[in-house]
């Protein structure tokens, strides 16, 4: 049964069209499956442009469906009774489709100018609807025979009725054609205009197409042979219209151009030879040249390609390469020179300003993580300016004023070796106008995979040379101890009587300066990680806090009255001593910088008990951090009206709290207080296993 279906439909222009249908159907299956699981949700104006490019595909894929009916077997088979239907079915699908491509433009119409369907559009589609039905199947004055010779050979004999009804199909093309080139000139935003012009030249193949061959060659021409073309060029056509419905970001004309010309050249290479052969020569010779030419085009097939697209090059660019293959060329030699890759980026893509980098503190880095949800694509600001003029969207509208104010017109992340965002480069706009094609934002994306390994060394590089004046201005905190007890010491040298307080102060000199090797050390070895440490050791939190107090070296004394301990939960901790002495360190140097411009804040430790973890509460009442950069203040080199800063404290902290598998987090109301938590793991069961485990030995 299947194979004797399959010998009835198994002519070239049968098998093409089914195949077109079929492919139509998946199309339209991939389309609504789309729709519906996109987020966020359509609104109803773009609804019905769905619902009516929906149904004219349908109506298509039938009318593909019934005109394969007539250049198969089953024409003969059924006769000519069966072919008047199937011929008045054909009628029906087409007018159909035609119908639904006016609804279709008659809503794009309405979305772009916030308007209604019109009284007179909805009148138009009713009297012609009724009227097609009317002659092809109550009146039956459109199709009144078919005359049948094989498949593909037959002629349609027509009714009277028929040209008021190929009329109507006129009308309806004439009228689509009008508004969807009316849609291109009321659009203002540069997405929308080309979404039209997609949408329009789409429509006009198909619409032309169908007036020319389907209507005036077969009406009067009776000429039939070639009504299987306006069908299947509709299906393509059609999905070129709906490619352009659900997208915003397209390939250029050019580079469109560019590739059907070498992919025409390409398959010439082939088709002409072998064809040339198959003409002159008798079969068993040109099979075997054109088996012997298949093989050497096939070792060759680089050279063919690399010269087909030389050619297209030439006549669409006016060059031996394209834009984006010089782009390509450029990156594989970045270890030479990146700033001749930015020169090759500007110049080929023709920019309106320079390429920048900006790192993770910057607050638009933040905001596009926000947004991006993990998905880390390109941002372009026409697709935002597009996509804000149909919805609402708080991230949308803070990333699209961050842009302008950076002049930028396109954002793209760098990865590091951990494929995390590390930095963004921004775009500026072209010189000409145009929009980023998706061939251009694709080359770059690739080029920056290439040389993520360059971008990543070299802002290593700023990382250290950051670190070695972090480094140079964390050793004052040591050396202004010294400095100080020096000037105690210079006032009682004359005075025997207090020898003592000057062996004192000498054994303070030698304390600060071991407690400052051993913070240059630290800070020299943990430059770019916190590694576990062998000099871990179980530490009491009170007298930890309480040395770190004292041994902080102040610019005015009086700032150790305005620091108050409580420690009510006292606990033990197992750590690098130097380490948290260091983390103290920075909370106290942090807060104490705002005691002269607050001169009433003050610094509150506390701490607290848990049964799964510790807590060291470091409050002070300072100008607090805005919530909006709050959660950047632990990135490294992040700064924020701190003069001086160099911005590696807080991350250095949030290092060495995880390598103890704590951690220290932030909570601050602006203009209020701004308190950290460092968190410790709960150490007291472990430590009284150790000291059994002492006693025992």
């Amino acid at each position: 049964m299947i194979t004797q279906l399959l010998n009835y439909i198994a002519y070239p222009k049968a098998l093409l069209l089914l195949f077109a249908s079929i492919g139509g159907a998946c199309w339209l299956s991939y389309f609504i499956i789309y729709l519906s699981t996109k987020k966020p949700k359509t609104s109803g104006s773009i609804k019905n442009l769905y619902y009516s490019y929906s149904t004219c595909v349908f109506f298509i894929i039938l009318w593909i469906a019934s005109n394969a009916y007539f250049h198969t077997d089953l024409l003969v088979i059924f006769g000519e009774s069966s072919a008047i239907y199937m011929a008045k079915m054909a009628n029906i699908f087409s007018y159909m489709s035609l119908t639904f491509a006016f609804i279709y433009s008659c809503y794009l119409t309405s979305a772009i100018q916030e308007n209604k369907f019109k009284l007179w559009e909805i009148i138009t589609i009713a009297i012609m609807t009724i009227y097609a039905f009317y002659v092809n199947f109550i009146s039956g004055y459109t199709i009144t025979g078919v005359i049948i010779k094989g498949p593909s050979d037959f002629t349609i004999t027509f009714g009277q009725a028929t040209p008021f009804f190929f009329l109507s199909l006129f009308i309806y093309t004439f009228l689509t054609l009008f508004k969807l080139t009316k849609s291109i000139k009321t659009n203002h935003v540069k997405i929308k205009q080309l979404k039209s012009i997609y949408t329009v030249l789409g429509m006009i193949i198909y619409l032309v197409s169908t007036a020319t061959l389907h209507l005036i060659i077969t009406f009067i021409y009776d000429d039939f042979s070639l009504t299987w073309i306006p069908p299947f060029l509709a299906i393509i056509c059609l999905s070129v219209v709906g490619y352009a419905s659900i997208n915003y970001r397209f390939y250029s004309w050019k580079y469109l151009i560019y590739s059907a010309i070498k992919t025409a050249t390409t398959l010439l290479f082939y088709i002409v030879p072998i064809t040339i052969l198959s003409v002159k020569l008798n079969m068993p010779l040109s099979f075997i040249l054109i088996i012997l030419w298949c093989f050497i085009h096939t070792y060759h097939w680089k050279k063919i390609a690399k010269l087909s697209t030389k050619i297209a090059s030439l006549l669409v660019y006016k060059e031996p390469s394209t834009p984006i293959e010089q782009i390509y060329t450029t990156s594989k030699n970045v270890h030479n020179s990146l700033q001749d890759l930015i020169d090759t980026v500007s110049q080929s893509l023709k920019l309106d300003g320079k390429l920048s980098i900006i790192s993770l503190d910057n607050e638009l880095t933040s905001i596009y993580k926000e947004y991006s949800h993990g998905q880390n694509s390109a941002l372009i600001l026409d697709e935002i300016e597009y996509q804000l003029d149909n919805k609402e969207h708080d991230y949308l509208k803070k990333i699209h004023f961050k842009m302008i104010e950076n002049n930028s017109a396109a954002i793209l992340p760098i990865f590091d070796n951990n494929n995390s965002i590390a930095q963004l480069l921004l775009l500026p706009r072209k010189l000409n106008g145009l929009l980023y094609s998706n061939e251009e934002i694709y080359a770059i994306q690739c080029i920056l995979k290439e040389i993520s390994f360059f971008l990543h060394c070299e802002n290593k590089i700023k990382q250290s040379q950051k670190a070695a004046i972090s480094i140079a201005y964390e050793m004052k905190t040591p050396l202004k101890n010294v400095q100080s007890y020096i000037s105690k010491i210079e006032s009682q040298i004359n005075n025997t009587e207090k020898t003592t307080s000057l062996l004192s102060n000498i054994i303070d000199i030698r304390k600060a300066i071991k407690n400052g090797h051993q913070i240059i050390n630290t800070s020299l070895n943990d430059v770019d990680c916190i590694s576990e440490s062998n000099n871990d050791e179980y530490i009491d939190i009170s007298t930890l806090v309480k040395e770190s107090v004292n041994d902080h070296a102040y610019d005015n004394q009086k700032s150790i009255d305005r620091i108050f301990i409580d420690i009510k939960d006292n606990f033990t901790i197992h750590a690098n001593k130097t380490k948290i002495t260091f983390v103290i360190f920075n909370l106290l140097k942090n807060a104490i910088y705002y005691f002269d411009s607050h001169p009433k804040s003050i610094i509150e430790i506390k701490t607290k008990s848990e049964k799964s973890c510790n807590k060291l509460y470091f409050r002070d009442y300072g100008p607090g951090i805005e919530e909006k950069i709050i959660d950047s203040i632990f990135s490294d080199f992040f700064t924020y009206k701190k003069h001086n800063g160099t911005g590696l404290g807080l991350s250095y902290c949030k290092r060495v709290m995880k390598s103890i598998k704590g951690d220290i987090h932030c909570e601050s109301i602006y203009g209020e207080y701004t308190e950290f938590v460092l968190v410790f793991p709960n150490v007291g069961h472990s430590r009284s296993i150790t000291n059994h485990m002492k006693r025992i030995e």
